[in-house]
Protein backbone atom coordinates (compact mmCIF):
# COMPACT_ATOMS: atom_id res chain seq x y z
CA UNK A 1 0.00 0.00 0.00
CA UNK A 2 1.18 3.59 0.54
CA UNK A 3 4.51 3.94 2.27
CA UNK A 4 4.81 7.87 2.95
CA UNK A 5 5.31 7.26 6.88
CA UNK A 6 8.36 6.62 8.73
CA UNK A 7 8.76 5.94 12.58
CA UNK A 8 10.43 9.01 14.47
CA UNK A 9 13.12 7.65 16.41
CA UNK A 10 11.90 9.47 19.79
CA UNK A 11 8.46 7.06 19.21
CA UNK A 12 8.13 3.35 20.95
CA UNK A 13 10.83 1.69 21.38
CA UNK A 14 11.93 -0.05 24.89
CA UNK A 15 15.18 0.91 26.49
CA UNK A 16 18.11 -0.79 26.11
CA UNK A 17 17.74 -2.85 29.49
CA UNK A 18 14.62 -4.20 28.48
CA UNK A 19 15.96 -5.60 25.49
CA UNK A 20 19.11 -7.20 27.27
CA UNK A 21 16.60 -8.49 29.75
CA UNK A 22 14.83 -9.75 26.51
CA UNK A 23 17.68 -11.24 24.53
CA UNK A 24 17.91 -13.76 27.20
CA UNK A 25 14.25 -14.73 27.87
CA UNK A 26 13.31 -15.25 24.17
CA UNK A 27 16.68 -17.39 22.69
CA UNK A 28 13.67 -20.05 22.76
CA UNK A 29 11.58 -18.71 21.32
CA UNK A 30 11.12 -18.77 16.71
CA UNK A 31 8.67 -16.37 15.35
CA UNK A 32 10.97 -14.39 13.21
CA UNK A 33 10.34 -11.03 11.16
CA UNK A 34 12.59 -9.04 8.79
CA UNK A 35 12.51 -5.22 8.24
CA UNK A 36 10.91 -4.05 4.57
CA UNK A 37 10.44 -1.00 2.52
CA UNK A 38 7.32 -0.40 1.42
CA UNK A 39 6.01 0.97 -2.36
CA UNK A 40 3.01 1.03 -4.27
CA UNK A 41 1.71 2.37 -7.35
CA UNK A 42 -2.14 3.53 -7.95
CA UNK A 43 -3.46 3.85 -11.77
CA UNK A 44 -6.65 4.32 -12.62
CA UNK A 45 -7.88 3.17 -9.04
CA UNK A 46 -6.03 -0.41 -9.04
CA UNK A 47 -2.95 -0.40 -6.90
CA UNK A 48 -0.24 -2.45 -8.68
CA UNK A 49 3.08 -3.81 -7.29
CA UNK A 50 5.76 -1.05 -7.52
CA UNK A 51 8.41 -1.95 -9.88
CA UNK A 52 11.07 -0.63 -7.32
CA UNK A 53 13.84 -3.28 -6.29
CA UNK A 54 13.71 -4.51 -2.79
CA UNK A 55 16.91 -3.57 -0.89
CA UNK A 56 17.07 -6.59 2.25
CA UNK A 57 18.69 -4.75 5.63
CA UNK A 58 21.98 -6.02 6.11
CA UNK A 59 20.60 -7.83 9.97
CA UNK A 60 17.23 -8.15 10.30
CA UNK A 61 15.72 -8.34 13.67
CA UNK A 62 14.03 -10.61 15.57
CA UNK A 63 10.98 -9.49 17.80
CA UNK A 64 8.76 -11.12 19.69
CA UNK A 65 6.38 -9.35 22.37
CA UNK A 66 7.68 -5.70 21.77
CA UNK A 67 11.09 -6.86 23.06
CA UNK A 68 14.19 -6.99 21.16
CA UNK A 69 16.75 -10.00 20.84
CA UNK A 70 19.95 -9.31 19.84
CA UNK A 71 20.25 -12.17 17.38
CA UNK A 72 19.54 -11.93 13.46
CA UNK A 73 18.25 -14.23 11.20
CA UNK A 74 19.59 -14.83 7.86
CA UNK A 75 17.41 -12.39 5.90
CA UNK A 76 18.25 -14.99 2.92
CA UNK A 77 16.78 -17.66 4.93
CA UNK A 78 13.46 -15.44 5.11
CA UNK A 79 13.30 -14.34 1.43
CA UNK A 80 13.11 -18.31 1.26
CA UNK A 81 10.40 -18.50 3.19
CA UNK A 82 8.19 -16.09 1.43
CA UNK A 83 9.48 -15.47 -2.26
CA UNK A 84 6.38 -14.40 -3.29
CA UNK A 85 5.75 -11.98 -0.73
CA UNK A 86 9.22 -10.36 -1.38
CA UNK A 87 8.89 -10.31 -5.32
CA UNK A 88 5.56 -8.84 -5.19
CA UNK A 89 6.06 -6.15 -2.11
CA UNK A 90 3.13 -7.72 -0.97
CA UNK A 91 2.51 -6.81 2.18
CA UNK A 92 5.37 -3.46 2.13
CA UNK A 93 5.65 -3.12 5.82
CA UNK A 94 6.92 0.68 7.06
CA UNK A 95 7.56 2.71 10.02
CA UNK A 96 9.62 0.08 11.38
CA UNK A 97 7.38 -2.76 10.93
CA UNK A 98 8.80 -6.45 10.27
CA UNK A 99 6.82 -8.88 8.10
CA UNK A 100 6.27 -12.15 10.00
CA UNK A 101 7.40 -15.41 9.49
CA UNK A 102 7.08 -18.33 11.35
CA UNK A 103 10.04 -20.93 12.23
CA UNK A 104 9.06 -23.09 14.87
CA UNK A 105 7.10 -26.62 14.84
CA UNK A 106 3.83 -26.16 15.58
CA UNK A 107 1.49 -25.86 12.98
CA UNK A 108 1.45 -21.95 12.83
CA UNK A 109 2.66 -21.37 9.54
CA UNK A 110 -0.88 -20.22 8.01
CA UNK A 111 -0.11 -16.59 8.86
CA UNK A 112 3.50 -16.50 7.66
CA UNK A 113 4.58 -13.77 4.80
CA UNK A 114 0.56 -12.47 5.59
CA UNK A 115 0.93 -9.46 7.62
CA UNK A 116 3.46 -7.19 9.41
CA UNK A 117 4.21 -6.90 12.97
CA UNK A 118 4.00 -3.54 14.02
CA UNK A 119 6.07 -1.45 16.72
CA UNK A 120 4.40 0.38 19.57
CA UNK A 121 2.40 3.60 17.88
CA UNK A 122 1.50 1.63 14.28
CA UNK A 123 -1.07 -0.84 13.11
CA UNK A 124 -2.42 -2.17 10.22
CA UNK A 125 -1.22 -5.18 7.75
CA UNK A 126 1.36 -2.71 6.61
CA UNK A 127 2.21 -0.86 9.94
CA UNK A 128 0.62 2.65 8.13
CA UNK A 129 -2.06 3.47 10.62
CA UNK A 130 -1.04 5.59 13.18
CA UNK A 131 -2.24 4.71 16.82
CA UNK A 132 -1.29 8.38 18.69
CA UNK A 133 -0.18 11.27 17.59
CA UNK A 134 3.24 11.02 19.39
CA UNK A 135 4.21 8.57 16.51
CA UNK A 136 3.41 11.37 13.73
CA UNK A 137 6.48 12.55 12.08
CA UNK A 138 7.10 16.41 11.81
CA UNK A 139 5.72 17.72 8.80
CA UNK A 140 8.34 19.97 6.27
CA UNK A 141 6.78 23.32 5.52
CA UNK A 142 7.69 25.21 2.12
CA UNK A 143 10.43 27.39 3.98
CA UNK A 144 12.08 24.80 5.58
CA UNK A 145 10.66 24.88 9.05
CA UNK A 146 8.62 22.33 10.22
CA UNK A 147 5.40 21.58 12.18
CA UNK A 148 3.87 18.73 14.51
CA UNK A 149 1.10 16.33 13.56
CA UNK A 150 -1.98 18.28 14.97
CA UNK A 151 -3.71 14.51 15.46
CA UNK A 152 -3.75 10.95 14.65
CA UNK A 153 -7.47 10.14 13.19
CA UNK A 154 -7.40 6.47 14.93
CA UNK A 155 -10.75 7.41 16.05
CA UNK A 156 -13.18 8.14 13.40
CA UNK A 157 -13.74 6.35 9.97
CA UNK A 158 -15.19 9.67 8.82
CA UNK A 159 -11.95 11.67 6.43
CA UNK A 160 -10.56 15.06 7.37
CA UNK A 161 -10.47 17.25 4.60
CA UNK A 162 -7.13 16.89 4.86
CA UNK A 163 -7.40 13.74 4.29
CA UNK A 164 -9.80 14.07 1.89
CA UNK A 165 -7.80 16.10 -0.15
CA UNK A 166 -4.28 14.44 0.28
CA UNK A 167 -3.22 11.04 0.69
CA UNK A 168 -6.54 9.92 1.60
CA UNK A 169 -8.48 8.27 4.88
CA UNK A 170 -6.56 5.17 5.85
CA UNK A 171 -8.40 1.93 6.75
CA UNK A 172 -7.34 -1.59 7.78
CA UNK A 173 -10.02 -4.49 8.30
CA UNK A 174 -9.76 -7.97 9.45
CA UNK A 175 -11.83 -10.87 8.39
CA UNK A 176 -15.00 -10.85 11.07
CA UNK A 177 -15.90 -9.65 14.67
CA UNK A 178 -19.30 -8.92 13.68
CA UNK A 179 -22.72 -10.23 14.73
CA UNK A 180 -23.63 -12.28 11.45
CA UNK A 181 -23.45 -16.01 11.14
CA UNK A 182 -21.25 -16.54 8.00
CA UNK A 183 -18.21 -14.39 8.34
CA UNK A 184 -16.74 -16.70 11.67
CA UNK A 185 -17.04 -19.83 9.35
CA UNK A 186 -15.91 -17.83 6.13
CA UNK A 187 -13.15 -16.12 8.23
CA UNK A 188 -11.84 -19.53 9.47
CA UNK A 189 -11.44 -21.39 6.73
CA UNK A 190 -9.19 -18.52 5.20
CA UNK A 191 -6.61 -17.17 7.84
CA UNK A 192 -5.46 -14.26 8.02
CA UNK A 193 -7.62 -12.33 5.69
CA UNK A 194 -7.32 -8.89 5.84
CA UNK A 195 -9.11 -5.64 3.27
CA UNK A 196 -7.12 -2.76 3.42
CA UNK A 197 -9.11 0.63 2.32
CA UNK A 198 -7.96 4.41 1.24
CA UNK A 199 -10.66 6.77 0.89
CA UNK A 200 -10.33 9.58 -0.77
CA UNK A 201 -12.43 12.78 -1.71
CA UNK A 202 -15.57 14.28 0.33
CA UNK A 203 -17.91 11.81 -0.09
CA UNK A 204 -20.79 14.25 -0.85
CA UNK A 205 -23.38 14.41 -3.97
CA UNK A 206 -20.82 17.06 -5.72
CA UNK A 207 -17.62 15.45 -4.58
CA UNK A 208 -18.37 11.88 -4.18
CA UNK A 209 -15.51 9.56 -2.95
CA UNK A 210 -13.79 6.74 -4.09
CA UNK A 211 -12.37 4.02 -2.28
CA UNK A 212 -9.56 1.83 -3.62
CA UNK A 213 -8.92 -1.54 -1.89
CA UNK A 214 -6.63 -4.68 -2.14
CA UNK A 215 -7.62 -7.95 0.00
CA UNK A 216 -4.83 -9.96 1.02
CA UNK A 217 -5.07 -13.53 3.13
CA UNK A 218 -2.39 -15.94 4.18
CA UNK A 219 -3.18 -19.89 2.76
CA UNK A 220 -6.65 -20.42 1.13
CA UNK A 221 -8.09 -22.92 3.44
CA UNK A 222 -6.78 -24.59 6.63
CA UNK A 223 -6.83 -27.81 4.94
CA UNK A 224 -3.90 -26.62 2.54
CA UNK A 225 -1.98 -26.02 5.79
CA UNK A 226 0.02 -29.05 5.09
CA UNK A 227 0.59 -28.75 1.26
CA UNK A 228 4.53 -29.60 0.58
CA UNK A 229 6.18 -26.15 -1.21
CA UNK A 230 2.52 -23.92 -0.86
CA UNK A 231 4.87 -20.50 0.40
CA UNK A 232 6.98 -21.33 -3.19
CA UNK A 233 4.00 -20.07 -4.98
CA UNK A 234 1.95 -18.36 -2.77
CA UNK A 235 1.79 -14.28 -2.31
CA UNK A 236 -1.10 -12.67 0.02
CA UNK A 237 -2.80 -10.92 -2.17
CA UNK A 238 -6.58 -11.96 -3.76
CA UNK A 239 -7.66 -9.16 -5.17
CA UNK A 240 -7.75 -5.28 -5.74
CA UNK A 241 -9.82 -2.70 -7.14
CA UNK A 242 -11.91 0.49 -6.68
CA UNK A 243 -15.55 1.63 -5.65
CA UNK A 244 -16.26 4.24 -7.04
CA UNK A 245 -19.12 7.22 -6.60
CA UNK A 246 -19.34 7.19 -2.76
CA UNK A 247 -21.50 8.91 -0.55
CA UNK A 248 -20.08 9.15 3.00
CA UNK A 249 -22.65 10.04 5.90
CA UNK A 250 -23.49 8.74 9.10
CA UNK A 251 -26.90 6.62 9.29
CA UNK A 252 -28.07 3.60 10.20
CA UNK A 253 -26.16 0.32 10.00
CA UNK A 254 -27.20 -2.67 7.52
CA UNK A 255 -30.17 -4.83 8.50
CA UNK A 256 -28.62 -8.22 9.50
CA UNK A 257 -31.48 -10.59 10.65
CA UNK A 258 -31.34 -11.98 13.85
CA UNK A 259 -29.69 -8.46 15.50
CA UNK A 260 -30.77 -4.83 16.54
CA UNK A 261 -27.59 -3.74 14.05
CA UNK A 262 -30.38 -1.46 11.50
CA UNK A 263 -31.36 0.25 14.30
CA UNK A 264 -27.92 1.96 15.35
CA UNK A 265 -25.90 4.39 14.10
CA UNK A 266 -23.51 3.34 11.39
CA UNK A 267 -20.77 5.69 8.95
CA UNK A 268 -22.04 4.98 5.57
CA UNK A 269 -20.38 4.33 2.81
CA UNK A 270 -22.54 3.65 -0.30
CA UNK A 271 -20.93 3.51 -3.68
CA UNK A 272 -22.23 3.08 -6.64
CA UNK A 273 -20.00 0.67 -8.57
CA UNK A 274 -17.33 -1.83 -8.22
CA UNK A 275 -14.27 -2.50 -9.99
CA UNK A 276 -12.22 -5.44 -8.78
CA UNK A 277 -9.18 -7.20 -10.34
CA UNK A 278 -8.52 -10.94 -9.19
CA UNK A 279 -5.46 -11.40 -8.74
CA UNK A 280 -3.82 -7.90 -9.50
CA UNK A 281 -2.65 -6.64 -12.19
CA UNK A 282 1.22 -7.92 -12.70
CA UNK A 283 0.60 -10.97 -10.09
CA UNK A 284 1.43 -14.05 -12.33
CA UNK A 285 -0.94 -17.31 -12.22
CA UNK A 286 -1.19 -21.32 -12.40
CA UNK A 287 -1.65 -22.36 -15.94
CA UNK A 288 -5.32 -22.93 -16.69
CA UNK A 289 -6.45 -19.80 -13.89
CA UNK A 290 -9.21 -20.52 -11.39
CA UNK A 291 -9.09 -23.97 -12.33
CA UNK A 292 -5.42 -25.12 -12.01
CA UNK A 293 -5.51 -26.23 -8.12
CA UNK A 294 -3.00 -29.57 -9.02
CA UNK A 295 -3.04 -32.16 -6.34
CA UNK A 296 -0.27 -31.99 -3.04
CA UNK A 297 3.03 -32.29 -4.05
CA UNK A 298 2.63 -32.18 -7.84
CA UNK A 299 4.57 -29.91 -9.48
CA UNK A 300 3.33 -26.33 -9.57
CA UNK A 301 0.42 -27.07 -6.85
CA UNK A 302 -1.44 -24.14 -5.48
CA UNK A 303 0.16 -21.17 -6.97
CA UNK A 304 -2.62 -18.17 -6.75
CA UNK A 305 -5.38 -17.52 -4.70
CA UNK A 306 -8.70 -18.41 -6.24
CA UNK A 307 -11.57 -15.92 -6.72
CA UNK A 308 -14.20 -17.00 -4.55
CA UNK A 309 -16.62 -14.66 -3.23
CA UNK A 310 -15.26 -11.35 -4.69
CA UNK A 311 -16.89 -8.01 -5.14
CA UNK A 312 -18.35 -8.17 -8.90
CA UNK A 313 -17.94 -5.33 -10.89
CA UNK A 314 -20.10 -2.95 -12.16
CA UNK A 315 -22.39 -3.46 -9.26
CA UNK A 316 -23.08 -0.58 -6.40
CA UNK A 317 -20.95 -1.67 -2.85
CA UNK A 318 -22.11 -0.59 0.61
CA UNK A 319 -20.19 -0.84 3.83
CA UNK A 320 -21.57 0.33 7.22
CA UNK A 321 -19.65 0.39 9.74
CA UNK A 322 -20.82 1.17 13.82
CA UNK A 323 -20.40 4.57 15.18
CA UNK A 324 -19.72 3.21 18.82
CA UNK A 325 -15.72 1.38 18.48
CA UNK A 326 -14.85 -1.73 20.07
CA UNK A 327 -13.26 -1.63 23.55
CA UNK A 328 -9.70 -1.54 21.32
CA UNK A 329 -10.71 1.65 19.81
CA UNK A 330 -11.48 -0.44 16.33
CA UNK A 331 -14.96 -0.43 14.14
CA UNK A 332 -17.25 -3.28 13.12
CA UNK A 333 -18.38 -3.09 9.58
CA UNK A 334 -20.24 -4.67 7.32
CA UNK A 335 -20.46 -5.08 3.17
CA UNK A 336 -23.03 -6.10 0.54
CA UNK A 337 -24.01 -6.10 -2.84
CA UNK A 338 -27.26 -6.02 -3.96
CA UNK A 339 -28.51 -9.62 -4.60
CA UNK A 340 -25.23 -11.01 -3.78
CA UNK A 341 -23.45 -12.44 -0.99
CA UNK A 342 -24.87 -12.37 2.71
CA UNK A 343 -23.65 -9.25 4.64
CA UNK A 344 -20.11 -10.24 5.89
CA UNK A 345 -18.01 -8.27 8.61
CA UNK A 346 -14.67 -6.78 9.24
CA UNK A 347 -13.46 -4.96 11.78
CA UNK A 348 -11.61 -1.99 11.05
CA UNK A 349 -8.87 0.34 12.00
CA UNK A 350 -8.29 3.77 11.13
CA UNK A 351 -5.25 6.11 11.98
CA UNK A 352 -3.60 8.96 9.61
CA UNK A 353 -1.23 12.13 10.67
CA UNK A 354 -2.93 15.02 10.23
CA UNK A 355 -1.35 18.41 10.61
CA UNK A 356 -4.85 20.86 10.07
CA UNK A 357 -7.11 19.63 12.87
CA UNK A 358 -8.51 16.43 13.28
CA UNK A 359 -12.19 17.19 12.65
CA UNK A 360 -13.69 15.02 10.33
CA UNK A 361 -15.44 16.25 6.87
Amino acid sequence: MIGWRWRPPWSGGNTLAAAATAAAALSSLACYHVATAQHADVDGGIIKPSAAARTLPAAATIRATSLLASAAPDPAWIEAQCPNAFKYHTPECSNGGTLYVYNGTESHKESSCAHCDCPEGWGGLSCNLCTDVGSCPPQQLSDGTFRDASACTSSQLLPTPEEAQGGGKLVSCTCGGGEDDWSALLCAQQPDTRLELTVRGFGNATHPATIDVIETAAIRRKADEAWPGQYDYWFPAVFNGSLTGCEVSVGKCLDIPGTTLAQRDCTVFACAATRTQCPPPGYDVCDGFPDCRAPPGAPGAYKTHKCDAIPQSGKAFTVTCEVAPTADGRFVCYYQQPGGFAPLSVTCAAGGCVYDGGAPI
